[in-house]
């Protein structure tokens, strides 16, 4: 919290050093964790830009009022603070508390900075508001009748290509000793709808071919041999007979026989 102070009132240090603060302050806060790289960078240029547009807004503020600085800075950087605190200190893995920030961030991104006056306790008091809401809201959707909610999935495209001495080729082949082989990944995240409907086809599909019993697979097998498999199974087994019974009246026969005391 310091570091995000000092980084936003400090102009030597530049941009880059609030957005560093900024993302070490979500970061600790975990509010970063299960969103995308887009995502994170999103929330993190968002609250920067608002940070540094307030800190600008505050510095004009105090250059043209000097007979009270201290009490309009002061009044000005205490819904930024208070923001922050609950950021890094006050939300924990609660969900309705991630939610709530990400609703105040959303408040504070969208609003122009001369609107972001609002008393730290009116604040909290919607924020509450709201989380009681979602509250309300989620625990209809769980007496709602729906489909199996899974956890969140995290799906990812992976894309492999080989390219042998410059050019892109469906396998490598033919390399030799001075070919230059060179192997390219490219991962990508699918949406979450697409991850769950994925999802839900593989685990249909494999309770489909497990959960299947021996009369039903037993079936299943006599249909693909188009009922061939028993006279199969018991020519299979006579011609085994068979080939038993002639190596047994032949005999062991080996290669050649030697005494090892005879060895040279």
């Amino acid at each position: 919290m310091d570091r995000v102070s000092e980084a936003v009132d400090s102009e030597s240090l530049g941009i880059r050093s609030v957005r560093d603060a900024v993302q070490d302050a979500l970061t600790h806060g975990g509010l970063l964790e299960g969103k995308t790289e887009v995502e994170s960078t999103k929330h993190i240029d968002d609250l920067v830009a608002a940070l540094t547009a307030h800190s600008q807004e505050s510095k004009e503020l105090q250059s043209a009022s000097e007979e009270e600085p201290v009490d309009a800075q002061t009044g000005d950087e205490t819904p930024l603070k208070d923001l922050l605190l609950r950021v890094t200190e006050g939300i924990d893995e609660n969900t309705a508390n991630l939610n709530d920030f990400q609703r105040i961030f959303a408040g504070l991104s969208e609003k122009p900075a001369a609107d972001e006056t609002v008393d730290s306790e009116d604040s909290e008091a919607d924020a509450d508001a709201d989380a009681d809401a979602d509250a309300d809201v989620a625990e209809t959707s769980q007496n709602t009748p729906k489909e199996e909610s899974s956890k969140e999935i995290l799906g990812l495209f992976l894309t492999i290509r080989n390219k042998v001495d410059g050019k892109f080729v469906p396998r490598p082949e033919r390399i030799g000793p001075n070919s230059e082989w060179e192997v390219q990944y490219a991962v990508r995240e699918m949406s979450d709808d697409r991850a769950q409907r994925l999802y839900k086809q593989i685990k249909t599909r494999r309770r489909k071919i497990l959960d299947i019993d021996a009369a039903e697979r037993a079936s299943s097998w006599h249909r693909m041999f188009e009922g061939s498999l028993p006279a199969l199974s018991k020519s299979g087994a006579s011609y085994r007979a068979e080939r038993m019974k002639e190596e047994e009246e032949a005999g062991i026969r080996v290669a050649w026989e030697r005494d090892p005391r005879m060895s040279p």
